[in-house]
């Protein structure tokens, strides 16, 4: 693949390249470094195999944070990268101020969505009639 690689990369950052154009509908582009570094160990709060296969992600949040969205697109990446399948996603969000993150991204080509859970807004009745005292307490 790499000799196809070098030949389309040359077509493309041509000057007036047709195929650029056919596939952008831009004549030129300002060309950006193509070395994307990664120097991080992503660790989520709360990874499980659920009965049926499936993979269960939970991550909670205390605060509104810009950008929290893409960090679960990175993490939904990463453990499909490992495990093979893309995992459920949850939010447990317990912060003091009002939630106002996004619960996912929209692109052009691409939507990713996560389920986004405001402790608060949970149904209350279930946890203090549980048998489970770590239940009762968080209620």
């Amino acid at each position: 693949m790499h000799e196809y690689d070098v030949a389309l990369k040359r077509i493309l950052t041509r000057p007036g390249s047709a195929l650029l154009f056919a596939l952008t509908g831009c004549a030129e582009l300002r060309w950006l470094n193509v070395e994307l570094p990664r120097v991080n160990n992503l660790r989520v709060d709360l990874l499980g195999a659920m009965p049926d296969g499936g993979l269960i992600h939970f991550e909670f949040q205390s605060r509104n944070e810009k950008g929290f969205a893409l960090r679960m697109a990175e993490y939904a990446f990463a453990i499909a990268r490992l495990h093979g399948r893309f995992p459920r996603q949850t939010v447990i969000y317990v912060g003091e101020r009002p939630l106002r993150m996004k619960n996912g991204i929209a692109t052009m080509d691409l939507t990713f969505r996560f389920h986004l859970v405001d402790i608060r807004e949970l149904e209350g009745e279930p946890l203090p009639a549980s048998r489970n005292l770590s239940d009762n307490i968080l209620a």
